[in-house]
């Protein structure tokens, strides 16, 4: 009860007591007055008349007091009790009608309370029969309650636990589970948990993982270098660029190394000058997003190298390239070499 309901029935009880003592002190001070008239004998039978009389009025009225009070003592009860059930019900039709599995249990793992959801996501039919189940049934792992329940004793509270739950054929899925502790107005402890149903959202999560296992082992022992930078573009020109990443493979064909992070004008001053091709099509590749190939000669590593572009996105690019062995610098490269090129 909190403190508001307790002060309201303390007041009606102190009103209803008051009205009492009042009538019954106009009852008793009638009473001595008569009585005492009478000894003396001064006391005339319209005096004792008007006393009644006046006596009469005090008791209807203080009893007309009474009964309004008591009838808006029942108007206000009853109005609480319509209140209390509009509430339960509002309450029953939330936790019905929720996403996502909700439990009320005591700590030792008796159901007091389930909704349909969490019944279905088991695969149970109906709640009786989700009741009658055992809760380690329900758990792959039985540690995996012991685990949480024991957050929410020490702490008060268990956000986002995540395990491996059974459904009544012994499939497997995946929980996030959060939870608070409760105590009742009969001092009983419970729990309250809201449990979401993860499994697409982990089998995401492992299948990105493994894809991004598979590109990681591509990305290291591919034969090519491999290059994501980032263009540099000024008044619609493109200036620089930044390596993001690169490949040990890069870093073996280049003789560059920790280059992430830096600018190509930074690891290879006069390149923009002496290779603009290279510029050129590195920044139409990032701004119309169309791949492209060229062959090209950088003079400050001495190489040619044959190089594949594409886009990601919008002012990046990601160049694959190898060296191209058979080839003499551009001024001195006869035309009929070009069919003679091979790959190092």
């Amino acid at each position: 009860m909190d403190l508001r309901s307790w002060y309201l029935r303390r007041k009606d009880t102190v009103d209803n007591l008051g009205i009492t003592i009042v009538a019954a002190i106009a009852l008793v001070a009638a009473t001595v007055y008569i009585a005492s008239s009478v000894r003396e004998g001064g006391v005339r039978s319209d005096e004792i008349l008007v006393i009644l009389l006046f006596l009469a009025i005090v008791i209807a009225v203080l009893t007309r007091l009474g009964r309004n009070r008591l009838r808006h003592e029942v108007a206000h009860r009853r109005q609480a009790e319509q209140t209390l059930r509009d509430s339960e019900h509002k309450y029953r039709v939330l936790v019905e009608n929720a996403p996502v599995g909700i439990v009320v249990s005591s700590f030792d793992g008796e159901v007091i309370d389930v909704n349909d959801t969490l019944v279905h996501m088991h695969g149970y039919g109906s709640k009786d029969e989700f009741l009658s189940s055992p809760v380690s049934d329900r758990f792959c792992d039985p540690r995996d309650r012991e685990r949480w329940v024991g957050t929410v004793w020490d702490a008060g509270k268990v956000d986002g636990y995540q395990a491996q739950v059974k459904r009544k054929d012994g499939s497997p899925f995946w929980t996030s589970t959060t939870a608070i502790a409760r105590t009742t107005e009969t001092g009983e402890q419970q729990l309250v948990a809201v449990i979401e149903d993860i499994t697409e959202r982990k089998n995401a999560e492992e299948a990105l993982r493994a894809s991004e296992l598979r590109y990681r082992s591509l990305f290291a022992h591919m034969l090519e270098g491999f290059a994501y930078c980032r263009m540099i573009f000024q008044d619609g020109q493109p200036k620089d660029f930044e390596y993001l990443e690169v490949n040990e493979r890069f870093k073996e064909l280049t003789g560059l190394h920790d280059v992430v992070g830096k600018r190509v004008t930074e690891l290879i001053p006069g390149i923009r000058e002496s290779n603009l091709e290279l510029f050129e099509t590195y920044g139409r590749v990032s701004h119309t997003g169309r791949p492209e190939k060229i062959q090209t000669y950088l003079p400050q590593l001495d190489r040619w190298f044959s190089v594949s572009v594409y886009s990601p996105e919008q002012e990046h690019f990601i160049a694959v390239f190898d060296a191209v062995s058979g080839r003499r610098q551009p001024d001195c490269m006869p035309k009929q070499e070009m069919a003679s090129l091979t790959i190092d």
